[in-house]
């Protein structure tokens, strides 16, 4: 909500800006309503537009089909980090949002008032006076010596003005033009917009823009019909000492300035406006651009897939059952052959170390059997190793953070699935995250035949600091053991 009205505000400054260095001076009257009251509307309406750009995906590695692994330590729940802030407020507290509500409900409902004490105002002054038709308004004739002033089509005038019929003709004829192009429209939606919108300060501004316009156009408007400039001049002049009765209304003598008299004698050049109007343009485009929201998508690029060679449907779905791959690049290289007292100790380590309770093996193993296990494994060539499971002995992956980018692209939870340590997350609670919050993250793209295929296409793992701690102790290597491989297929489902 303070990102809009700071956006709608700033662009009604930059427009209404434009409108006083380049339109104003100006005789287009017509065309200066329109833009004023165009540039209100589209400044608040285009903080609320919202575009999508659509980006390419970067390219991410298919996920590698690992055996079946079983950890040596039990793993921690993974623990979301506490976010860093301020505490929360005590039940009974009153929020600082609230508290916003309220001011801004109080100022609103006091500004609502005076609109309609305005409006009485007006009305109070027709009772009791009489009412003439005239033209297409209503001429309320008043006792008191009040400026003449028009609301609707309505025109308010003195009896001794009515009486002078030189000032009675001028007067006329000006709120006439007030009446006839519904000057009072525009006047009651500034003010209806400053009752609900006040925070917006250009809208004071505008209402001025506005107000003075309308009576450069009605001062036109007499000019062309009567045609003598100096009387009329003379005429504002006598009457700049009344003031204003309710800001509602439109009134002969508001802003009483040299702007207004110079107006009337100044010629305007088609050639001119005409440019300046077709620069209005590309303001309007930058605008946009400028003010408009914008969001991110990706496109979906498929991986690319290596050729294939052809082979029977039984031998595809032998393969595809298999309980491991063949890709065992991360075990330790083969040795020269462990002696039988070497294999009776690292049985003897593995024995003591298994825990087969539950559902799966789980092995506990200290520093110093890690380092045993790691010299007797190494001894042993091809045929000692399909006796016992695979150890793999990982050294700690180097810390890599996420950019703010990243943590903004992964939050779409059509594409990408999250999760932080071994606990899937929600998407949205990114943003309770800072790219600092984790030091490393793993992004994989999910095969076809994956459970969560079609819900999402990206996995991504990231890891805070203490669940990093807890993979790699102390930097030492993480000892990961496999299954050993029978080469059987698993039993189809029935």
């Amino acid at each position: 909500m303070i990102t809009y009205i700071i956006k709608s505000a700033v662009c009604s400054m930059l427009l209404l800006l434009v409108y006083r260095l380049l339109l104003q001076r100006e005789k287009m009257y017509a065309f200066n309503r329109f833009y004023l009251l165009f540039s209100i509307l589209f400044s608040l309406l285009v903080p609320l537009l919202s575009f999508q750009i659509t980006q390419q995906a970067p390219a991410i590695i298919e996920d590698l089909y690992l055996p079946v692994i079983i950890p040596l330590e039990p793993e921690a729940q993974a623990q979301p980090q506490a976010i860093t802030g301020s505490p929360a407020p005590p039940p009974n507290a009153i929020s600082l949002s609230f508290l916003a509500i309220i001011i801004y409900a109080l100022i609103t409902l006091f500004l609502l008032i005076r609109f309609i004490r305005n409006l009485v105002r007006i009305r109070s002054a027709m009772a009791g006076n009489p009412i003439l038709p005239y033209q297409q308004a209503q001429l309320i004739l008043v006792n008191n010596d009040m400026p003449v002033h028009s609301f609707l089509h309505y025109v308010f005038m003195s009896q001794a003005d009515y009486n002078d019929p030189p000032t009675r003709n001028a007067l006329l004829t000006h709120e006439l033009s007030h009446v006839r192009q519904k000057h009072s429209w525009d006047i009651l939606f500034i003010e209806l917009l400053q009752v609900f919108c006040w925070l917006n300060p250009s809208l004071i501004f505008y209402k001025k823009a506005i107000q003075l316009n309308h009576e450069l156009q009605a001062d036109d408007t007499v000019i062309k019909t009567h045609g003598d400039i100096r009387s009329y001049q003379h005429l504002l002049l006598d009457k700049i000492q009344q003031r204003q009765i309710i800001p509602l209304t439109s009134s002969f003598n508001y802003f009483i300035t040299k702007k207004r008299l110079t107006m009337m004698t100044r010629s305007s050049n088609p050639t001119r406006i005409t440019c300046l109007q077709l620069a209005l343009l590309p303001l309007f485009l930058v605008a946009v651009f400028l003010f408009s929201g914008r969001t991110y998508a990706q496109t979906k690029n498929a991986p690319e897939k290596k050729p294939q060679p052809t082979t029977s449907p039984e031998k595809k779905r032998q393969e595809a059952d298999t309980t491991v791959p063949r890709i065992v690049s991360f075990a330790l290289p083969l040795g020269p052959g462990a002696s039988p007292e070497q294999l009776d100790e690292f049985k003897s380590i593995l024995g003591k170390s298994a825990d087969t309770s539950g559902k799966s093996i789980i092995y506990k193993f200290s520093a110093e059997q890690r380092k045993q296990l790691k010299t007797l494994y190494s001894a042993m060539n091809a045929e000692q190793r399909k006796q016992y499971p695979m150890l793999m002995f990982i050294k700690p992956r180097p810390k890599k953070s996420p950019t703010a980018a990243d943590l903004q692209r992964w939050s779409d939870p059509k594409m990408y699935g999250v999760w932080i340590g071994s606990k899937r997350v929600d998407n949205a609670e990114l943003a309770n995250y800072k790219p600092e919050d984790f030091v490393l993250y793993d992004e994989s793209r999910l095969a076809n035949n994956a459970v969560n295929y079609g819900k999402h296409y990206v996995q991504v793992s990231l890891y805070t600091s203490p669940q990093y701690d807890a993979m790699y102790k102390d930097g030492e290597e993480s000892l990961v053991i496999l299954k050993p491989y029978t080469g059987k297929p698993r039993p189809k489902a029935k």
